[in-house]
């Protein structure tokens, strides 16, 4: 498996898993509301989605690593990758520490949130075409609903509808980016910086010929 290939799975299947066991987990906590009900109130321990909660957003957040460390290494994104890493760290303490344990829970929850969101942004300068523009507005739109739900406004989603739309933005960029590099996409990044190299030699070859050509005037 190559790299565009390995990165891309380990990001579709991080979210891909996570969104499946997350609604399964919804049906395990009695009485769960979407609207009033935060996303963590599943990993209370007290609850029967705990265990599953818990288990699959950290796993979800290795994956996250694992693709952000493939950025890095095999591509050489140090911005995109590190974004990557900083989302996956916050998705496995959030799975470590549940809400009841309020501090690191709301430092690795906000790590995930701003780290993936901008990750998504990050990616945009990378990417070609619909993917790019994704990037962009998914990234934005992430941004943005945190904005509103640190001011306290829910815009009558309630407290877990505006943060599903802190996270559903960039779980959707996230999904999107592990088909685009499982399809083999080649990025812009390497495709311009190999056009880059060609071009530069085609032009240094094209001036050691104009240098060397013996020069003409018209003048009598």
């Amino acid at each position: 498996m190559d790299n565009n290939k390995a990165t891309g799975a380990f990001l579709f299947a991080g979210v891909s898993q996570f969104l499946v066991m997350l609604t399964i987990a919804e049906t395990q906590f009695p009485g769960y509301s979407v609207a009033l009900n935060y996303i963590s109130d599943l990993g209370l321990w007290s609850y029967p989605s705990a265990i599953i909660f818990n288990t699959s957003v950290a796993l979800n957040g290795v994956f996250v690593l694992a693709a952000g460390y493939l950025v890095i290494a095999k591509f050489g994104w140090r911005i995109q990758g590190l974004l990557l890493a900083l989302s996956g760290m916050g998705a496995v303490g959030v799975g470590f520490f549940n809400e009841l344990v309020l501090v690191p829970h709301a430092i690795f929850a906000m790590m995930a949130f701003v780290g993936s969101a901008a990750a998504a942004i990050a990616f945009s300068r990378r990417l070609r075409g619909f993917m790019g523009l994704a990037g962009i507005a998914l990234g934005r739109a992430s941004l943005l609903a945190l904005f509103a739900m640190l001011a306290g406004f829910d815009f009558g989603l309630g407290p877990g509808g505006i943060e599903r739309m802190v996270m559903y933005p960039s779980l959707i960029f996230s999904f999107g980016l592990g088909g685009y590099f499982l399809a083999g996409q080649e990025n812009r990044g390497l495709k311009d910086l190999g056009q880059g190299l060609k071009n530069q030699k085609t032009s240094h070859g094209a001036l050691h010929i104009l240098r060397s050509w013996p020069s003409f005037s018209l003048k009598p």
